[in-house]
């Protein structure tokens, strides 16, 4: 899959994200080639913390697909947080590709828990295929500004 098509996408909807005055995250979910979702980060507009992009493209994939994603893809613009990983575990999807790491984002100064994909992946029921640096150099305009 070229993961750098669909990280595009997901850039714009972290730029739609800042426009709105949210924190800059966003996430697209491709299933065979096919955009199933898209989303950004919107808890300021919601006032739900759980609002994240990832949350938010799982939630619109599983509208349409019901709640297993298997063989779907998750492209997101930085790592995801442990809520939105479990989520894509529980989901079923099949892999995750993100551009900026927590580890990364924390250095820029995000608040963020710091447990990586790849610890909680280990400890899962269900394996997902990470790839990590996706497009990273274009994800910074909309990660490393000052939030």
């Amino acid at each position: 899959m070229q993961y750098e098509q669909y990280m595009k996408i997901a850039i714009e909807e972290a730029k739609e994200s800042k426009n709105t005055g949210n924190k800059g995250f966003g996430a697209v979910i491709v299933k065979e080639g096919r955009i199933i979702a898209k989303a950004h980060d919107n808890t300021k507009q919601t006032n739900d913390p759980s609002s994240h992009a990832e949350m938010n493209a799982i939630r619109l994939a599983a509208k349409e697909l019901g709640p297993d994603l298997n063989g779907c893809t998750l492209i997101c613009t930085c790592e995801p947080c442990p809520m939105c990983a479990a989520a894509a575990i529980w989901a079923n999807i099949d892999a995750v590709a993100y551009g900026a790491s927590i580890e990364e984002t924390i250095r820029l100064g995000r608040k963020r828990i710091n447990l990586p994909l790849k610890e909680l992946n280990k400890i899962s029921p269900h394996k997902i295929k990470i790839a990590e640096g996706v497009s990273k150099k274009n994800v910074w305009s909309c990660t490393s500004k000052k939030f």
